[in-house]
């Protein structure tokens, strides 16, 4: 007895045309090539600061 499962089904073939349309918009490697990551974690390398409201 399973108690709590859920059963998620999905259309293979839509699912596939998707995924490979996707990957025909995103070339391999350019997925992050719009990110600025320096200004994405800038936050991440300085202390944090108490805020006050």
């Amino acid at each position: 007895m399973t108690t709590g499962a859920i059963s998620n089904e999905l259309p293979l073939l839509p699912l596939a045309e998707w995924l490979a349309h996707t990957h025909e918009l995103v070339p391999a490697d350019d997925e992050r090539s719009e990110i600025d990551w320096d200004a994405a974690t800038t936050d991440l390398r300085h202390e944090p600061q108490a805020h006050c409201d």
